[in-house]
């Protein structure tokens, strides 16, 4: 008898936590009549509506990896260009730098414990001269003009308006 409880209990659980309808499951759990595949009440029933309501968006200013390779071959001319395209060229060239470090990389101001790999990226110290609040206040005009992204990493890279910028 204890374990038939025991598989009771577990049927119920399994009937509560389904991705189907759980007022169809309990019912049936009881042996009750159903009326319909779905109650439109339950968690598992809202959200399916709500997720099939929201229509699907893309981001059409999303630049593929391929895309931003194209950018590899690049260099940047410290002396010749804007804070800007620079800031940009170093997104682009270096790629997977987290937003929160991309300032101390430009200046070359890095902690000596840093991932070793950042102290060899193309843009490191390339901006030993620049103020940090001009490079921060440039980067992030670029992010809000939409020629730069942060990932959910947190990660900078550049859009497909960046990369048309550069290449233009």
């Amino acid at each position: 008898i204890l374990n038939n409880n025991y598989q009771k209990v577990d049927d119920l659980v399994e009937s509560l936590t389904t991705t189907k309808c759980v007022r169809r499951n309990v019912l049936a759990y009881f042996d009750e009549p159903q009326l319909k595949d779905s109650c439109s009440m339950c968690s598992n029933c809202i959200s399916y509506d709500i997720v099939t309501a929201i229509p699907m968006k893309l981001n059409e200013n999303y630049a593929s990896n391929e895309e931003i390779n194209t950018l590899s071959d690049k260099t940047i001319d410290v002396d010749k260009e804007e804070l800007h395209m620079i800031l940009l060229k170093a997104i682009g060239i270096d790629k997977h730098i987290s937003k929160k470090d991309f300032v101390k990389i430009l200046k070359g101001t890095l902690h000596r414990l840093s991932a070793q790999w950042k102290f060899k990226l193309y843009s490191y110290g390339l901006l030993a001269d620049g103020t940090e609040e001009e490079i921060d206040e440039t980067l992030n005009k670029l992010i809000s003009d939409y020629f730069v992204e942060v990932t959910p990493e947190r990660e900078l890279r550049i859009t497909k308006k960046g990369i048309h910028f550069i290449n233009k």
